[in-house]
């Protein structure tokens, strides 16, 4: 009785942790608050939980043996040793919050099956698109802010990204796991039509290319011959590029031009442009770990951009940027661990190789437009931790 009641508690708990990474603010605002402490809160309360809850039966398998899980180690230790971590009171918290990610994820590995992850997760999602789309309706100033607004642990951001990318993961799932055809299509329906009067575009397009792969590749299509189009697609719009130069970018207005369409990127080419002038002085070890956010005002970002920034909006530049050049090569190891992690599953099944693929897409292309690899408030680090934790605990176990 008294395990299935730790069982109860460890899975709430987990549930809470995925709503706090990535629900945004859903949480707080429903209740009468605003801002992120309470999700500060209940990250540490759902993660003290998980970690110190005894634990009688463990999954088979050991994962601390993996060569991936010392590649974690290191990088997240590289990020304490380039953060401010004793500066100030949110620079020490924001470390810590995410510092613990792996820590929360090694355990949960030890506790839940790939499977099981997926349907505490899906409960999670539920969770966040319910109370988003509330906030959507009854409090459009904090769930589609154009700014973020507020400083240190009290700053709001839009709920609409998290709702975006939340959703994008619900279609994963359900179209994955699924028996009855018409439901993910209707639901995908419902979600591009919810994104779109969201204007998470990059949710929307990305959701819409990962259920075209899935379908394809439930077609009996391979990734092999996904993957050949694709490039070939790629070189065949660079090359039309270079002959007949249908692809301007506009310095002025900061957007790019296809076709004589104008595509703005909502501001993100000036602050890409700004970041990068950072980045070259500061290459080897960058500016630091949540430097974009507390060194606005001191690196000119603030005065140059108009706005107190939030993040680099480009998961890539933003590693470069805070890590500098060392920090992205221990990263890039890590992507590389995680990629090894995904072609494991993608031999087990059917399933685990429409899984595979769609994560690895969900999570490289969201980062083209938006920072998570660093963000603490983001589910993707996490999901990142703990496909390479089970899948060497799984593979060992095979072994």
């Amino acid at each position: 009785m008294l395990s299935v009641t730790l069982s109860s508690i460890r899975a709430f708990s987990l549930g809470v942790f995925l709503i706090v990474l990535g629900g945004g603010l859903s949480i707080g605002s429903l209740f009468g608050f605003e801002g992120r402490e309470m999700n500060y809160a209940l990250y540490f309360l759902s993660s003290l939980i998980i970690l110190v809850l005894p634990l009688k039966n463990k999954l088979n398998g050991t994962t601390y043996r993996s060569g991936c899980v010392w590649v974690l180690v290191v990088f997240y230790g590289y990020v304490v040793a380039r953060s401010d971590l004793f500066t100030t009171f949110e620079s020490t918290v924001k470390t810590i919050a995410y510092v613990l990610v792996p820590f929360v994820a090694y355990r949960s590995s030890q506790i839940w099956t790939l499977n099981e992850f997926f349907e505490i997760l899906c409960v999670a999602i539920y969770w966040v698109v319910i109370s988003s789309l509330i906030m959507l309706v009854f409090f459009p100033d904090l769930a589609i802010s154009e700014f973020a607004r507020g400083t240190g642990l009290g700053g709001i951001y839009s709920q609409k990204n998290s709702l975006g990318r939340m959703l994008s993961l619900l279609i994963i799932i359900l179209l994955i796991k699924s028996r009855v055809k018409f439901i993910p299509l209707a639901i995908l329906v419902i979600v591009s039509v919810v994104l779109v009067y969201s204007n998470s575009r990059t949710s929307l397009y990305l959701s819409l290319s990962i259920a075209f792969v899935i379908y394809y590749i439930r077609m009996r299509g391979t990734i092999f011959f996904a993957s050949v189009l694709l490039l070939v697609f790629t070189v065949l719009l660079i090359y039309l590029d270079t002959v007949y130069d249908f692809i301007e970018l506009d310095n002025l207005n900061y957007a790019l031009t296809i076709f004589s369409y104008e595509i703005d990127l909502t501001g993100r080419l000036p602050i890409w442009s700004y970041l990068w002038s950072l980045f070259e002085p500061n290459a080897v070890f960058g500016i630091g770990y949540n430097g974009v956010w507390s060194l606005s005002y001191e690196l000119g970002i603030e005065h140059a951009l108009g706005w107190h920034l939030t993040d680099s909006h480009n998961g890539y530049l933003e590693v470069a940027l805070q890590l500098g050049i060392i920090g992205l090569f221990f990263f890039a190891i890590v992507l590389t661990c995680f990629i090894k992690a995904l072609v494991f599953y993608s031999k087990i099944g059917l399933e685990e190789r429409l899984f595979s693929v769609s994560i690895f897409l969900y999570i490289f292309i969201i980062n083209f437009t938006s920072s998570n690899f660093l963000e603490v408030f983001s589910i993707i680090p996490f999901l990142i931790c703990f496909i390479i934790f089970s899948s060497s605990r799984n593979a060992e176990y095979a072994a």
